[in-house]
């Protein structure tokens, strides 16, 4: 019996444009069962020193409970049936060293996730009732999930199922929907879980109301009334999720862009080997650089999302110095006002209202808002002008450089002949460059924009103390 089928060897992870079936199940599967084995080994040493048994009447919500065994079973058995089908029905119909250990591990490991579950649901520890399952079980039906999903990578591999060549292709892609579809059960069941505690009431997962979070929260987020700032709004997320799109983008062209300036070799019809490249490919440089400008350079999440409308009350005063280091002169000076119309106000309640002057002080109190709002928006978006200026310089030199530099490399500059190496090196060195101009917008907020300010000169100086009598008043001599 081979380890690996015939022609594959188990160091070779990227085989026929995808991954090498024998390394990818021998690493998933070894990997589920450590963190069952151990992962449940510690939770059920501590179950078995500290828990206490769940009366009967507080195990609510069986069906998710039912459902989860269900599913475990099924995928027992989906390993079993596996290996009996590649010795008699799959080709080439014999079982390698990789298949077996695959099903020794899962049958295993799922047998192990059983008695973890039974575990969680008969026992409690005597400590704040957790929302969910444990941590073990989560781990473990996520992880099983993630590792059906790495199919999707060897999608374009001859030597996966997706292209139906012969009846062994559809028997194994049959039996990976199966498994798909139970750990993808397990994985939503595992995030949505109720665990009964000693107290009688369903302990639900952080995941189980999301839907209703989210209807909580979108009246705060979407301005009924005014299209334009739903519009807004929209943007926003538009732009959000186009940024993280361009966060894949950058670092695929640059492997384009590093591909286009290697000597490779590449088969004819003919089986005679054909040297490509290295070729000046402007169009791909010029497009990484403007996805690198896309993707920014320093500017926060909170320039798209932060809205200050919301804040009434400071709870807790922030002290000057942090005031200083965060804000400007002025947006300092208009929200202390803004801080001590508010406080004003609550703290001289009953006299506002015996006089009926509680509008008055809700518009004294609107105007001071507005007016910090307006000097809030200076600040950031003069801040923020500045690191898009930056960004745009950065790129411009970014894209000079990069053209020079792959110029240098495909058709030499003069006497200057350059590597892949150099390019690569010309790219690090500027990142390395650049990355202390981050820092700039924050030290353009110390800043105090102070007119017609005097340096300090300062020769000697001291401070003295004298005659300092502390004493208490007498009530009796008022």
């Amino acid at each position: 019996m081979q380890y690996c089928q015939a022609g594959d060897n188990f160091t070779d992870i990227w085989v026929d444009k995808g991954i090498n079936p024998c390394f990818l199940y021998s690493v998933t599967s070894s990997i589920l069962f450590l963190v069952i084995f151990i992962g449940g080994y510690v939770q059920c040493m501590v179950f078995s020193k500290y828990s206490t048994p769940i009366d009967s009447k507080f195990r609510k919500g069986a069906c998710g409970y039912v459902f989860q065994y269900l599913f475990t079973i099924i995928l027992i058995s989906e390993a079993v049936i596996h290996v009996i089908l590649q010795d008699t029905t799959i080709d080439p119909q014999n079982v390698a060293g990789y298949q077996l250990l695959t099903v020794l591990v899962l049958v295993t490991g799922w047998i192990g996730s059983l008695k973890i579950l039974s575990l969680e649901r008969n026992r409690a520890l005597p400590t704040i009732p957790t929302r969910g399952h444990g941590l073990v079980l989560l781990m473990f039906w996520t992880l099983a999930f993630l590792k059906e999903n790495l199919a999707f990578v060897s999608w374009w591999s001859h030597q996966w199922w997706w292209y139906f060549n012969s009846y062994s292709d559809k028997v194994e892609f049959a039996l990976w929907v199966v498994r798909y579809a139970c750990s993808l059960a397990l994985f939503i069941l595992g995030l949505q879980g109720e665990q009964s505690s000693s107290g009688g009431q369903t302990q639900r997962s952080t995941w189980s109301n999301i839907f209703t979070k989210l209807k909580m929260m979108l009246p705060y987020v979407w301005p009924k009334g005014s299209w334009w700032r739903q519009a807004i709004v929209v943007g926003c997320l538009l732009i959000l999720g186009a940024g993280r799109g361009i966060n894949v983008l950058v670092p695929l062209y640059s492997k384009y862009i590093v591909n286009s300036l290697t000597v490779q070799q590449s088969s004819s019809t003919d089986d005679v080997e054909v040297t490509v490249g290295p070729e000046f490919r402007w169009d791909y440089i010029c497009i990484y650089s403007l996805l690198l400008f896309l993707r920014g350079g320093g500017l926060s999440l909170r320039w798209h999302l932060s809205r200050k409308t919301g804040e009434v009350l400071r709870v807790v005063d922030r002290g000057t110095n942090s005031i200083n280091s965060l804000l400007r002169r002025d947006m300092n000076r208009k929200d202390n006002a803004t801080n001590a119309r508010a406080v004003d106000s609550l703290l001289n309640f009953e006299t506002v209202k015996y006089y009926g002057a509680s509008s008055f002080e809700v518009n004294r109190y609107d105007e001071a808002i507005k007016t910090y709002q307006v000097s809030e928006w200076k600040s950031t978006a003069s801040l923020n002008l500045l690191n898009s200026m930056q960004n745009v310089v950065i790129t411009s030199g970014m894209l000079v450089g990069s053209l020079l530099c792959a110029w240098a490399v495909v058709h030499s500059l003069k006497d200057l002949k350059l590597t892949v190496g150099d390019y690569v090196l010309f790219g690090t060195y500027l990142n390395q460059l650049y990355g202390p101009l981050n820092f700039l917008g924050t030290y353009y907020r110390f800043v105090k924009d102070i007119p017609n300010a005097k340096a300090i000169d300062v020769k000697q100086g001291e401070i003295e103390l004298k005659n300092i009598i502390v004493h208490y008043c007498n009530k009796m001599n008022k």
